[in-house]
């Protein structure tokens, strides 16, 4: 059977307009690609990379792959990164062996770190890049780097690699900020026990992690810092004891607000309870044999006209349609403010 004139003509205006989507889609990735590949700002690159994956597929990625590579870390993570957005077990995969890289062959920088310059200021600049120094900071700091992408990246399977840096890591507190973003619970005993490190910045850090947890078995933990006079030198301002007790109020609330709904849920359900005890015993058969002289039994089988009529007059009807009117509005609020308690519990346990 051979398609119609006017149905061909469909079929190819819509395969044209597939086409065109797909060419426009393209070449929107293609140009990202290429301003991301032209950005020298790691930062801006980053959110480039948040922009091509909004857009692009996974194929779409292939002139980026030997940047997985890249001597730069910083670009060499922002690449890993945006694979790892895209589904690809190598972006994750690599900012994770970054984190255990110490190997020389990395593009080095200066970080602010302060050294001695007599004569020619370029080439004690250039002597300094070359140091063993220098080498130790660009690892730090690309390490740094590479928590924070995790933390971004915000994937459940980072969780086991960072956990055992909150002990040995100069990025430690970083390490902190990054397992809070990613809100996986494996990672509450380890923050609860970075509550006690002596550097102030971890444990702030880990205070707010905790509190973006919702860790409630940190509240006896977050309490006893409630005294601390402590700054830490970085970050927002104030002190520890102030942090913590931020932190043990938000998470409390929760706890405060679920018992609260269930209360109220409680206390509507013995609002319906009591309303339909009242409507049953307004319509037992005692009711309607009003004068009592027919066993209940034999009014129940027979229902004579007269107590019928008793029962359906329109007074009767009209106290039946409000208490059944009460019900329907206890039971609502009952559930409704069960159904809130349990999103609560849902959200703060996700």
């Amino acid at each position: 059977m051979r398609a119609s004139p006017v149905l061909r003509s469909c079929l190819w205006l819509a395969a044209s307009a597939i086409s065109l989507c797909t060419n426009a889609a393209s070449t929107e990735v293609s140009q990202l690609i290429t301003k991301f590949q032209a950005e020298s700002v790691f930062w801006k690159q980053q959110e480039f990379a948040d922009e091509i994956a909004k857009v692009a597929r996974l194929s779409d990625l292939s002139p980026l792959e030997p940047w997985l590579a890249h001597e730069d870390r910083h670009v060499r993570g922002n690449v890993a990164y945006l694979f790892a957005k895209l589904g690809d077990r190598r972006g994750l995969a690599t900012i994770e062996g970054i984190l255990t890289d110490d190997s020389a062959d990395r593009h080095v920088e200066w970080h602010g770190v302060s050294f001695i310059s007599t004569g020619n200021y370029a080439e004690a600049m250039a002597r300094y890049l070359r140091s063993p120094a220098a080498l130790r900071a660009q690892i730090r700091v690309d390490r740094y780097y590479a928590i924070h992408l995790l933390g971004k990246l915000r994937d459940r399977r980072a969780v086991d690699v960072l956990i055992p840096l909150l002990d040995r890591d100069e990025n430690n507190y970083n390490v902190a900020w990054a397992l809070g973003e990613i809100g996986d619970a494996r990672a509450i005993p380890p923050l609860i026990a970075a509550l006690s490190n002596p550097d102030d910045v971890v444990r702030a850090s880990a205070i707010h992690a905790l509190d973006k947890l919702r860790a409630k078995r940190a509240l006896p933990y977050l309490a006893s810092l409630f005294d601390d006079p402590s700054v830490p030198h970085a970050g927002e301002r104030g002190t520890i004891g102030t942090a913590a007790a931020k932190a043990a109020m938000s998470i409390a609330i929760d706890l405060v607000l679920v018992v609260l709904l269930w209360s109220l849920t409680i206390y509507a359900a013995s609002l319906v309870l009591r309303r339909a005890s009242v409507l049953r015993r307004s319509a037992t058969v005692d009711h309607l044999t009003a004068e009592g002289s027919l066993p209940p039994y034999t009014a129940a089988v027979s229902l004579p006209a007269k107590y019928f009529s008793q029962w359906m007059h329109p007074t009767q009807l009209a106290r039946a349609s409000i208490v059944c009117a009460r019900i329907g509005a206890y039971g609502a609020f009952a559930a409704i403010a069960a159904l809130l308690s349990l999103v609560i519990v849902v959200e703060r346990s996700t």
